[in-house]
């Protein structure tokens, strides 16, 4: 898996819609390299016990390369950070 996606459901039409998305900007060389970004799948975080500070949903994806990606969604933007288990904050 190399993007990550969310989706939403109509409740009266049961109609599937895309959301927001993720995928990373060297996208290719993890491509090309092997390197999945949602090898380890995607936990969706609790919001109850994990938000603050204008974030109301969190994810988290690890990948093939070691590095683990925070994915945060507030009212005005989705962004993302990483972790990487090898190096540190980016």
């Amino acid at each position: 898996m190399n993007s990550v996606v969310s989706y939403q459901v109509d409740g009266s039409t049961g109609k599937l819609t895309q959301k927001d998305w993720f995928c990373p900007t060297n996208y290719d060389h993890l491509n090309g390299a092997d390197r999945d970004v949602g090898s380890s799948g995607v936990a969706l975080l609790d919001p109850g016990t994990f938000s603050g500070g204008g974030v109301n949903r969190i994810a988290i994806a690890a990948g093939k390369n070691g590095t683990v990606r925070r994915l945060c969604k507030s009212k005005r933007r989705t962004y993302a950070d990483s972790l990487d288990l090898y190096h540190g904050c980016r």
